[in-house]
């Protein structure tokens, strides 16, 4: 059943239901058990509900529980794989052991909602879409699948499959519903972007104050253990050819060191997402002339992120494609100028020539440029400056919270038009 988001709010959205429905969020972890932007920032939201209770069904026990469970939310482990991922290079054999594992997946998802008393079910990735979608009809209720990527390498089929099992499809960014909404066929356009609606990931300015009460540049600079003073240009996520640093360094590593000899190039986030293609990136910064000047930092509890943002002078991201970049949000919101590639995820997360500099993504030496024009102190201040106000009035994550909880009601008003309280008995 399509949604529509410009359709007036019924009374029963407005009507705080007692006791609160519960949101059956579930969020699958890759092997590599690294947490993503996307499950920060759902995370962020669903801690400011407040017209629904949300339990977390994780398919992975590990860290993130204890993060889950410290915020004082409810969390449940059904152990399980992604559904699709890779499914299209599978043997047959493989395909057909992967669908009965979506099938056992869903029949234990749906198991946990009916146990919970769940109203809604909401996955993360189209990649859960299969093993949710198929909960939500054993179990008799809608779901809203995420979409926080851009589709270039996916199937028309793959995004049929999420359409045809959800209820609503929430995209990060207008750059991601667009570019979702041009692998439908021409004749299902229409009816596809009824489902649609933009949410943009928020995040929770709180811990943004609470990080620069606690540290400044100098006393993050110690923290991390850098003990230099010169200017500080930061790549924040996973070593994976998907954000771009070998590229990168390839084209204006060497440039960017031969700036200033006090500038350093740092590279924070996991190195184990990929590991030939984080050799490479560690060789090739081997071999470059200030070598000494790159530095490398293993990923950080998120509560340390402010470390990086606040020692650092300027983000960079490099990236060829993003949805909607969380590290472009946080560091704004430290008041850190970006520096990134244009792209539409990019570009709906930074305001080129206010908050950050875009270049192109086909040509990365134009980061030498952009960062020399920002190694002047106080323009980068009126860049932060501009950044912190831009985020505070676009991503704040209340904002986030309550589209989301709007979606939810709609979805459920759509799917259970009789139901108490609903718009067909007001």
């Amino acid at each position: 059943m399509g949604l529509n988001p410009e359709r007036p709010q019924p009374s029963s959205m407005r009507r705080r239901r007692s006791p609160l429905p519960i949101a059956l969020v579930y969020m699958g972890i890759e092997q590599t058990s690294e947490i993503r932007g996307g499950h920060r920032s759902m995370l962020t939201a669903i801690q400011h509900f407040t017209r629904y209770r949300p339990v977390v069904v994780l398919n992975r026990d590990g860290a993130f529980r204890k993060e889950i469970e410290a915020a004082g939310l409810q969390v449940q482990v059904i152990p399980g794989e992604l559904g699709i991922q890779g499914f299209r290079a599978a043997s047959l054999r493989e395909k057909a052991a992967r669908i009965r594992k979506i099938g056992q997946q869903g029949a234990n998802i749906a198991r946990s909602a009916r146990t919970i008393g769940a109203s809604i079910l909401h996955c993360q990735h189209p990649n859960e879409a299969p093993s949710v979608g198929m909960a939500g009809i054993l179990a008799g209720l809608p779901m809203v699948c995420h979409l926080r990527d851009q589709s270039r390498s996916r199937h028309p089929s793959v995004l049929m499959t999420v359409a045809a099992l959800s209820s609503a499809l929430v995209c990060v960014s207008d750059a991601v519903r667009q570019d979702w909404l041009s692998l439908a066929p021409q004749s299902l356009r229409r009816a596809l972007a009824g489902k649609m609606v933009t949410v943009p990931n928020g995040i929770d300015l709180t811990w943004v104050e609470r990080a620069k009460r606690k540290w400044n540049r100098d006393l993050a600079r110690t923290q991390l253990g850098i003990s230099e003073k010169g200017l500080l240009v930061s790549i924040v996520g996973p070593l994976y050819e998907k954000k771009n640093q070998l590229a990168f360094l390839e084209a204006a590593g060497e440039d960017l060191l031969a700036l200033d000899p006090n500038l350093l190039i740092g590279f924070f986030g996991s190195q184990h997402h990929d590991r030939d293609y984080t050799s490479r990136v560690h060789r090739l910064a081997a071999s470059m002339r200030g070598s000494q000047r790159i530095l490398f930092g293993g990923e950080m509890p998120h509560d340390e992120m402010p470390l990086i943002y606040l020692a650092s002078d300027i983000i960079l991201v490099p990236s060829r494609l993003e949805g909607l970049p969380r590290v472009a949000i946080e560091a704004q919101a430290f008041s850190r100028p970006i520096v990134g590639t244009r792209n539409t995820g990019t570009e709906a997360a930074v305001v080129d020539g206010e908050t950050g500099i875009l270049v192109s993504k086909d040509h990365l030496q134009g980061f030498v440029s952009a960062v020399s024009d920002l190694s002047d102190r106080s323009r980068r201040a009126a860049f932060g400056r501009a950044g912190q106000s831009f985020v505070r009035s676009k991503f704040n994550a209340p904002l986030a919270t309550t589209a989301l909880e709007d979606v939810y009601d709609r979805c459920l008003d759509a799917h259970f038009p009789t139901a108490p309280g609903s718009a067909s008995e007001l």
